[in-house]
């Protein structure tokens, strides 16, 4: 898998702003039932855990996002959004 050089050093600086915080985050939906870890086959993903189902459907240009980078950014966006209490949250000028 290719990946762009710019996504891991932003992932890399969060990786170290995330060292002074112990506790992070995931939305339950997504713990219960995560993406995709390889490539989908189909535009659409789907994954049941009891009685929770969850369903994606990829961009038809760009796929469904899969494999740890997606979930690592789902992860510091939502720890982001509960450390500092609010739905806005600053990317970074390489993310505008």
């Amino acid at each position: 898998m290719i990946v762009d050089e710019n996504i891991c050093r932003f992932i890399e600086r969060a990786a170290k702003a995330q060292d002074d915080f112990t506790t992070s985050f995931m939305a339950r939906s997504l713990v219960q039932a995560t993406m995709p870890h390889s490539k989908p086959k189909a535009n659409c993903y789907y994954r049941e855990n009891g009685d929770y189902t969850l369903v994606m459907y990829g961009h038809p240009k760009y796929g469904t996002p899969y494999g740890i980078i997606p979930r690592l950014l789902l992860s510091w966006i939502t720890t982001e959004v509960v450390r500092k209490k609010s739905r806005e949250i600053e990317l970074g000028h390489s993310l505008q």
